[in-house]
């Protein structure tokens, strides 16, 4: 996996895309986009991950 698809994964997972749609977009496997957002605490919903940042 290339920088660019790790930052487009970021992007994209930020925006509420899923594993599935984002794998599509990048031509990776689905499983792949899961365990990297898994290991980079990018796993769960953009909106709960956003407000817990926010502290909310």
């Amino acid at each position: 996996m290339t920088e660019e698809q790790k930052q487009t994964i970021e992007r994209l997972k930020n925006v509420g895309l899923g594993y599935r749609k984002i794998a599509i977009v990048l031509e990776l496997s689905r499983d792949k986009v899961r365990n990297y957002c898994k290991a980079n605490g990018l796993d769960g919903y953009a909106k709960k991950r956003l407000q817990a940042k926010e502290g909310k």
